[in-house]
């Protein structure tokens, strides 16, 4: 059976003449060639940038296997690109670094760019899990001909196992963490440019429609769905009312248990979200209720403002706080005069590092002398969270703010962590201020983190390990289970019964 889904049926929800100027310009920005001359002097700018800058560049590769990277980007780059090859090109070579903050930012590109690439009608019509390497729908404009629990076998001919391995190395996750990469890849609406929408283009040909091969369930015969190739845009739109709530939630399971649900720390998006009140108003009602239980729900969220980590910590705890011994380290402690006239940051300040504000560590880099001076027990909040458990539901998304969140309830065992292995890395990650380096040739954009938050000791190349490790499967997804929740559900259900 062969069921059609027309793109045209989406006309409405972008307009089909901006639709149609949308094509036409990513189309005619697509078509923009790089000679070598441009393309060269972009690559070694990249270069130098990174190993000025960067504090975390050789944590998950050496110098030596950096440098045939580097040098394997000049030799791509000696040959004329069009803008989607030499935007690929960038990223495999960022993704290689195993950076998670290291990448050509689809958010920070400019409007030609982000037009060329991430804003045309290369799209699936659907969300999608991926479960051992499967496929899963959750969600599809055309419910009828893809129900949920529906997997996909293959697009245009090509096994899901066999995209899915090329798509990976150009993923951005910490070091080895694989589990981080695949959840990035899954279809879900959560990011403004989702990793499979930008990358399944560079790599494979899309035209006005997918054909996809598909099965029900696992006793059912695969068949043929021809679904149009759409804008992000209108996916999102189309599926929003059944998609994901992105905003934090205080709900209550049952009169003893609090359940707080954050999808994001990224504040700054809704500047008349108040979040400190947010979190005061929360506690405060959970004191009010009495619950003996606290579900902290952040399965979903990646990062965004590091306050927030601080701030839920010390509601968290009804004892001073001390953090997880790590260094913040620097590559430098001064911006090269030759970078500068290509950097770009929110906090202008950035660009004018001074290096009285700096000593230099012993073992390479630098420590910013305030920072370190920072480092001081948190105070718990008066109505912090006093209950008998707080139960952390954590996952592969969990790579970067959430992760450090994670990391310190797990060491001062303050929570049990349920959930699946988290993203982010025990080595260390980097990120909390960062450079946006604009490559003068080419126009795109890569983000530079600047401080490396590195362990004291030698860690393992791995994200967390739950307390209680939960397995997905697909059966359980097409029935619809929570499975962080429902075990969550059970081992309430046994403490209660035991007290």
């Amino acid at each position: 059976m062969r069921f059609t889904l027309s793109l045209f049926s989406f006309r409405s929800a972008v307009g089909g003449v901006a639709l149609g100027l949308l094509t036409t310009v990513g189309a005619a920005a697509q078509a923009t060639r790089f000679t070598a001359a441009q393309l060269q002097p972009d690559a070694r700018m990249l270069r130098a940038a990174l190993e000025q800058l960067h504090p975390g560049l050789y944590r998950h590769v050496d110098s030596v296997d950096a440098n045939k990277r580097f040098m394997a980007l000049e030799d791509q780059w000696a040959q004329p690109q069009t803008l989607p090859h030499a935007y690929r090109d960038l990223t495999l070579l960022l993704a290689g670094l195993r950076d998670a903050h290291t990448y050509a930012n689809p958010l920070n590109q400019n409007k030609a760019v982000r037009g060329a690439l991430f804003e045309r009608p290369t799209c699936l019509p659907l969300h999608f899990r991926i479960i051992d390497k499967r496929m899963i729908v959750t969600a599809a404009v055309d419910s009828g001909a893809l129900p949920r629990g529906t997997e996909i076998l293959s697009i245009d001919d090509r096994p899901v196992a066999v995209i899915l391995d090329s798509l990976l190395p150009a993923v951005r996750a910490d070091g080895a963490n694989d589990g981080n990469r695949l959840d990035r890849l899954e279809l879900t609406d959560d990011e403004p440019v989702e990793s499979f929408d930008a990358l399944y283009p560079l790599f494979f040909s899309v035209g006005r429609s997918f054909a996809l091969t598909v099965k029900a369930s696992d006793k059912a015969a695969p068949r043929t769905v021809v679904v149009g190739a759409v804008p992000a845009v209108a996916r999102k739109s189309a599926l929003a009312r059944r998609g994901a709530d992105h905003h934090w939630r205080l709900t209550f399971p049952d009169r003893r248990t609090a359940r707080l649900t954050l999808p994001d720390f990224v504040t700054w998006r809704d500047p008349k979200f108040d979040w400190k009140k947010w979190l005061a108003e929360s506690f405060a009602t959970i004191q009010s209720k009495g619950a003996d239980a606290l579900i902290l729900d952040v399965r979903r969220c990646e990062g965004g403002n590091d306050e927030v980590v601080t701030e839920l910590l010390r509601y968290l705890t009804t004892q001073p706080l001390t953090r997880v011994p790590q260094r913040q380290l620097w590559r430098t402690d001064h911006v090269p005069d030759n970078l500068l006239p290509f950097l770009d940051s929110w906090d202008p300040a950035l660009k004018k590092l001074n290096p009285a504000d700096f000593r230099h560590a012993t073992d390479g880099g630098y420590e910013r002398i305030a920072e370190r001076a920072a480092r001081v027990p948190l105070k718990p909040h008066p109505t912090a969270f006093s209950g008998k458990h707080i139960y952390a539901l954590c996952g592969p998304r969990n790579s970067s703010a959430s992760f450090q969140l994670l990391q310190e309830l797990q060491a001062a065992r303050l929570a049990t962590l349920v959930g699946r292995p988290t993203g982010g890395n025990r080595r260390g990650t980097s990120g909390g201020k960062f450079f946006l380096l604009r490559l003068p040739n080419t126009g795109l954009e890569v983000d530079v983190p600047l401080i490396s938050y590195a362990p004291l000791r030698a860690q393992p190349d791995e994200g967390l390990e739950p307390d209680d490790v939960v397995e997905h499967t697909v059966e359980g997804l097409r029935a619809g289970i929570d499975p962080e929740m429902a075990r969550v559900s059970e081992l309430l259900r046994d403490e209660r019964t035991e007290r």
